[in-house]
C-alpha cells in the first residue's frame, strides 16, 4: 500500500510540476508566438485579427472551445485554446503512465485517461450551464435597462450598449457578456463578424429571449433598424414568463439530496463494510480497490456514475428564466 500511495503522490506531483510548468514558460513563448502570428498578417492582409480567429473558426469544435473559454474564464484566441488542449493532453498522459505503473489493463488505462482529460472540458460545462441558469434570472433587468438607454441615446444601440454596462452591477453575467460584446463590435468589419459577435452574447445566455435580443442588436447596428417595440415586447413577454414562473414553482429537494449525499455515503459505508463485516485490512482493500483489475474497474463505474450524477444535478437543480 506504501509503495501504491508513492506512486499516485509522485506521478501527481509530476502532473502539478508540467502544468506550473506551462504557465510560467507560456508568458516567455507567447511573445513569439504573437510575432508569428503578426507576420502571417503581414503575408496575408485579409486575414483577421489573431483573437478573431478562434471565436470565428470555420471548425465547430475550435469554435465552441473558444466561446466556452471566453464566456467561463475571459479568456480567448489560439493562445489560450492551445493552453486548453496542452492541459488536457498533460491530464491524460500523467493519468495513464499512473495506470500503467499500476498494471491495469489498457481498456481501463485509456478509459480513465480519456475521462480525466476530458474533466476541464467538463468543469467549463458546469460553470458555463451555472452562469447561463444564473444570467437567465438577469433578463428584466438587462432588457429594460437596453431599452431606456436605446431611447435616451437616439436609437444608437451601440452607443446604449455603452451606457447600459455601468448601471447593471446587479447583473454581473450579462454585464460581463454585454462588455465583450461591446468590445468585440467597435473592432468588427463586416455584418459577417457581427453576426459571429451577436452569436457568442446568445452562447454566453443561452436562451430564447437571449436569441431575440440578439437579432434586435443585429438589426439595430447592422442594419440601423428601430428595434423600441420589438424591446418593449420582449420586456412584456418575461414579465409573463416571470409571472408563470413563479405560479409553477416546484422543489425537487428529495432527489438532489439523493445526488449530493446518497451516493458518496453508500460508497463511504461499502468501504466500511469491506474493513469491519469482510475483515480486510486497509492496505489488502487499498490493494484489490487500485490493483485488482476487477476492483478497480469496479471503482472506476462507480466514480464515472457519480460523476455524471453530480453534473446532472448540477444541470437540473435550477431551472432557467426563459419562455
Amino acid at each position: 500500500m506504501i509503495q501504491t500511495t508513492e506512486e499516485v503522490l509522485r506521478y501527481l506531483v509530476y502532473l502539478l510540476i508540467l502544468i506550473s510548468g506551462w504557465f510560467v514558460v507560456s508568458p516567455l513563448i507567447k511573445p513569439s508566438y504573437l510575432v508569428a502570428i503578426k507576420y502571417k498578417r503581414y503575408r496575408n492582409l485579409n486575414k483577421s485579427l489573431e483573437y478573431r480567429e478562434a471565436s470565428y473558426s470555420s471548425n465547430p469544435v475550435l469554435r465552441h472551445i473558444s466561446n466556452l473559454l471566453s464566456v467561463t474564464i475571459n479568456k480567448r484566441g489560439q493562445y489560450s485554446l492551445s493552453s486548453f488542449f496542452i492541459i488536457s493532453l498533460l491530464i491524460s498522459f500523467v493519468t495513464a503512465m499512473l495506470l500503467i505503473s499500476l498494471h491495469q489493463p489498457w481498456t481501463n488505462v485509456l478509459m480513465v485517461a480519456i475521462l480525466l482529460g476530458l474533466s476541464p472540458y467538463v468543469v467549463l460545462r458546469v460553470r458555463l450551464h451555472t452562469i447561463r441558469v444564473d444570467g437567465s434570472y438577469e433578463a428584466e433587468g438587462l432588457t429594460t435597462e437596453l431599452s431606456n438607454q436605446y431611447r435616451m441615446n437616439g436609437l444608437n444601440m451601440i452607443e446604449a450598449i455603452d451606457q447600459s454596462i455601468p448601471n447593471l452591477k446587479d447583473f454581473p453575467h450579462s454585464r460581463r457578456a454585454l462588455l465583450r460584446l461591446s468590445m468585440a463590435v467597435k473592432e468588427m468589419k463586416n455584418l459577417e463578424e457581427l453576426d459571429h459577435i451577436i452569436q457568442e452574447f446568445v452562447f454566453a445566455l443561452d436562451t430564447e429571449w437571449s436569441t431575440l435580443l440578439g437579432n434586435n442588436f443585429y438589426m439595430s447596428i447592422g442594419y440601423r433598424d428601430d428595434v423600441s417595440p420589438a424591446l418593449q415586447d420582449l420586456i412584456e413577454e418575461l414579465k409573463e414568463a416571470r409571472r408563470v414562473r413563479e405560479a409553477d414553482k416546484r422543489e425537487n429537494a428529495e432527489s438532489f439530496f439523493m445526488v449530493k449525499y446518497a451516493a458518496p455515503c453508500v460508497y463511504i459505508a461499502s468501504v466500511l463494510s469491506f474493513l469491519f463485516i469482510f475483515n480486510f485490512t486497509l492496505a489488502k482493500y487499498w490493494e484489490y480497490q487500485f490493483r485488482n483489475p476487477n476492483g478497480f474497474q469496479s471503482f472506476t463505474n462507480f466514480f464515472v456514475l457519480f460523476v455524471i450524477s453530480v453534473v446532472i444535478y448540477y444541470l437540473m437543480r435550477k431551472p432557467k428564466n426563459d419562455f
